[in-house]
Parts: structure tokens; C-alpha cells; sequence
């Protein structure tokens, strides 16, 4: 969702061609996909796992927060360009209650994904002191709590996407009803 609006923002005469249909659904399924494979491999292997997803998260986590900066800069700097513009007052009205509407869902998606992360990280610092304390199991049992947490990052950015964003909320009616544009608008 981050890269989807970062190419809106950054590339919006390429992001037709760039975005279809085709490719999103790719997108969204390899993401699932990967996602269910390395928690299925955390059934099997947990150092495994750990050597790869990591690596991964923090990844994920940098894109996300880069991605999103560079588009709150590129709205922030629209902003300087309209001011200095002549441009009627609904134009710049419609744009403010815009860039109010992003600073929200940029502000919410940042605190899910620290409130979703931050348990996991900080369980990651705990471990070993925590093995001598408690058993395996319940650390263990932890463990998968503060990972599903976490994946409740994952499992939320498509509703705050939605529920903030009317062209998501479109979006998500033409792909979950099988509508056309004008049918699910």
C-alpha cells in the first residue's frame, strides 16, 4: 500500500501503466504468500526463520518509513507550490483537507506499525534473559502472541487504507465483488 501510494505521488502520468490490476493482485498474493511460508517455517525451523525474517522485517519497515517520508515531502513541497500559485480558494481548500486526510493516515499507519513491531523487538532484546526465568514453552507461547502482533500490522494497513481513502475503498469493492469502477463507486 506505501509503494502504491509512493508511485501515485512520485509518478502520477506513469502510475496507470505502472499499477494495473494484473500486477497488484501479484503483488498481493506473492506478499500472502510469502507471509504464510515463513510462518509455516517458523513451525518447522525457528533459527532458520530467524536468519531470514529479520533481515526482512526491518526491510520492510525502512520501505515503509522511506517511502512515506519521501511522499510527505513531495506533498509538503505541492504545498509551498500552490501557496506561491494563484489558485482559487477551493482548489487550495480541496488540497489542504487533502493533505490533512494523508497526515492522518500516514500518522495512523506508523503508529500500527509501531504498535504491531515495538512488542516483537523489544521480546527479541528479552529473550535470553528471559530463558532462565521462563520455560520454553511459555517462550515459546510468547513468542507467536507477539509475532501474530505483529502480522496484525499486515493484516490492518488494507482497512486504514480503505476506510481513510475513497480510491482504495473503490478499489476494494471492484476486487472483493468482482464490480465494475462505476458499479462499486
Amino acid at each position: 500500500m506505501t509503494v502504491d501510494r509512493y508511485i501515485a505521488i512520485m509518478r502520477p502520468y506513469a502510475y496507470i501503466e505502472i499499477v494495473t490490476k494484473t500486477r497488484f493482485l501479484i503483488a498481493t498474493a506473492l506478499a500472502w504468500t510469502l507471509t504464510t511460508i515463513m510462518h509455516i517455517m517458523l513451525l518447522i525451523d525457528e533459527e532458520l526463520v530467524r536468519y531470514i525474517k529479520h533481515p526482512v522485517i526491518v526491510s520492510l519497515i525502512t520501505i515503509t518509513v522511506i517511502c512515506n517520508v519521501i511522499v510527505y515531502r513531495q506533498v509538503h513541497r505541492h504545498e509551498k507550490q500552490i501557496a506561491a500559485q494563484q489558485v482559487d480558494v477551493a482548489s487550495r481548500e480541496n488540497f489542504l483537507s487533502q493533505r490533512r486526510a494523508f497526515k492522518l493516515t500516514v500518522t495512523i499507519i506508523i503508529l500500527i506499525i509501531i504498535i504491531s513491531y515495538l512488542p516483537y523487538i523489544i521480546l527479541l532484546r528479552l529473550v535470553e534473559p528471559m530463558k532462565s526465568i521462563v520455560s520454553l514453552r511459555s517462550l515459546r507461547s510468547i513468542f507467536m502472541a507477539v509475532l501474530s502482533l505483529a502480522a496484525f500490522n499486515s493484516f490492518m494497513n488494507p482497512f486504514i487504507y480503505c476506510i481513510r481513502l475513497r480510491q482504495f475503498r473503490v478499489a476494494f469493492i471492484e476486487l472483493m465483488t468482482l464490480k465494475s469502477h462505476n458499479e462499486a463507486e
